[in-house]
């Protein structure tokens, strides 16, 4: 979710310093947790650690139906000042995720977690990541005739 979010900002020219984390449980109770950061983020693993610490004060016992993560407070980008601990190989390998994406489309490249045996399994605005498939099954689990 955050490497979609982070390209997403890249592709419109913006960085958010706000990171939104929203969980819906299984009785549709919603929370939101927010933290804002020191400069603006624009790429998935410093949103993804952002959201990650976000979640850690989340107790997920009670059944997660929904996990979104979301930017605010857009600007343009801040200049690139590295500071300690920033690996600037991340620089140069988001540049490169977004121009293959741009030439042979957003299921050429992703996050190793979401390859399957089809390639690339992409979440479309709108729809679930988790759930039901496209094709209606039927009580058994098998896809209806």
């Amino acid at each position: 979710m955050a490497d979609a979010v982070a390209s997403r900002l890249r592709h419109h020219g913006l960085a958010g310093r706000t990171v939104t984390l929203k969980v819906r449980f299984g009785t549709f109770t919603t929370i939101t947790r927010s933290s804002t950061a020191p400069e603006p983020l624009e790429t998935g693993p410093a949103i993804a650690a952002v959201g990650r610490a976000l979640l850690d004060t989340v107790d997920p016992a009670p059944g997660v139906r929904l996990l979104g993560v979301s930017v605010s407070g857009l600007a343009a980008p801040a200049g690139e000042q590295l500071r300690l601990g920033d690996d600037p190989a991340w620089s140069s390998a988001t540049e490169a995720v977004d121009q293959v994406r741009e030439r042979f489309g957003q299921a050429a490249i992703g996050p190793a977690s979401l390859v399957g045996p089809d390639g690339i399994k992409l979440t479309r605005r709108g729809r679930q990541q988790w759930g039901p498939d496209d094709e209606p099954r039927s009580s058994f689990g098998e896809p209806d005739p």
